[in-house]
């Protein structure tokens, strides 16, 4: 027989008894999209669910490295995404899709960071919506509050003091209060200060007086300065006058410029009576009011616990579903939690089992879910049972890698599987 005919032979069986090998390897922490919940928002209409490959680009992109800020740029949809049950520990990442020639971002929120991340042509996977652009100087109008306004309806609205704001998307917003109740004795203080990003939008401002304030049994009755639809995860506020019990407030609108956006007469009780002038700027240079972040993306992940269960059912995208589909929703009788101790085992039986072809039929307990921090590793789970003994496939469909796994790692599942059996 011809010598490369019977090592071509030789091969084909010896690869045929092995089973597919992969250079992949058996386990890999990645981001799943079936971990995730996310929607798009825009303006006043229903969210609207996210696919699968846009909530994994965006919990993706969002740790990747980040980019300088484009300096001229056009925004679309706002993203929501969060952890689907039962992992709701994680308090979510919020993004907003961002154009700059041709290039396009997305500029991501969360409780530690906000920076802009450079999207590839291929990761760019968002439907295209209308882009809208920031003006490049602020632009303060009267306006009043309408039902449809978000406002809380608890607030005591100054009359007169509600204006219509357009807002550039960098740089701050910041509100001085001067305290020229004693003309030779002016103060100006910042009472307001408010990062503007990409997920910054015209919006209302209005003032508020007799607010009460409880500090340590201090109650105290204040105005502030109220911007409720403005959103950028930087903010501070102060109260720009404080009285010991309910008093008198008016407002006198100013001469119509940011600069000058009117004056704040507050009367006490006792007729004492107090003067601030009030001015709306906006500038590049950070006020050092504005507290800077001081959590990493480290002490966020380190809030969540690690998790690894077997469930009966895939999880859901539930949150934004218009359908009815409840009765399709893990519940806690679906799943087997397992011990760090449990999950730790398995995971190194996992990682040096050897890779083989799937045999015998899906487990009762269909999958295999292991999560850490925003990141995952799934597998569906089969059972090759035989008389005197039952082997144990794990797949992961996404790699299109399959392991047969080793005895220790087969003992330490089929266990869990016996107890809740019983």
């Amino acid at each position: 027989m011809n010598k490369r005919y019977w090592i071509g032979l030789t091969l084909a069986a010896t690869l045929a008894l092995s089973g597919c090998q992969s250079d992949a390897p058996n386990f890999k922490w990645d981001y799943l999209s079936k971990l995730y919940d996310g929607a798009r928002f825009k303006g006043k209409e229903p969210p609207k669910m996210l696919s699968e490959k846009e909530m994994s680009v965006i919990m993706e992109e969002c740790r990747s490295k980040p980019v300088k800020a484009p300096k001229n740029y056009s925004y679309g949809d706002t993203f929501s995404v969060v952890m689907t049950a039962p992992f709701e520990d994680y308090l979510g990442q919020m993004a907003r899709y961002v154009q700059s020639g041709e290039q396009t971002y997305l500029y991501c929120q969360n409780m530690a960071d906000s920076e802009y991340h450079l999207l590839s042509t291929k990761q760019d996977v968002f439907a295209k919506t209308k882009l809208v652009e920031h003006p490049t100087e602020l632009e303060v109008q009267p306006d009043t509050i309408k039902k449809e306004d978000w406002f809380s309806s608890d607030d005591n609205i100054i009359n007169g003091s509600v204006r219509k704001l357009a807002l550039p998307g960098s740089g701050y917003l910041v509100m001085k209060a001067t305290d020229v109740t004693k003309k030779d004795e002016r103060k100006t203080f910042v009472v307001y200060a408010e990062a503007l990003t990409p997920f910054t939008e015209d919006t209302k401002l209005y003032l508020t007086y007799n607010e009460k304030y409880n500090e340590n049994d201090d109650i105290s009755y204040n105005s502030f300065v109220r911007i409720p639809q403005l959103i950028s995860g930087q903010q501070m506020e102060t109260s720009i006058h404080a009285m010991k019990q309910p008093g008198k407030v008016r407002f006198i609108p100013g001469d119509g410029t940011p600069e000058h956006y009117g004056t704040l007469i507050a009367t006490e009780k006792n007729g004492r009576q107090f003067r601030y002038e009030l001015s709306i700027q906006h500038t590049m240079e950070r006020p050092s009011e504005l507290a800077r972040q001081d959590l990493s993306e480290e002490d966020v992940l380190s809030t969540i616990n690690d998790i690894t269960l077997f469930h009966q059912k895939q999880f859901k995208h539930y949150l934004y579903d218009q359908s009815d589909s409840s009765k399709d929703r893990l519940k806690v009788e679906d799943t087997i939690m397992m011990t760090s101790d449990e999950s730790g085992k398995l995971q190194k039986a996992i990682k040096t089992s050897e890779q083989a072809d799937v045999r015998g039929k899906r487990a009762k307990w269909k999958y295999l879910t292991f999560r850490k921090g925003v990141k995952g590793q799934q597998y569906e789970v089969y059972l090759d049972k035989r008389v005197k003994k039952t082997d144990i496939y794990l797949k992961d469909p996404k790699r299109d890698v399959s392991v047969h796994l080793s005895a220790t790692g087969r003992d330490i599942i089929l266990s869990l599987f016996e107890l809740y059996e019983k």
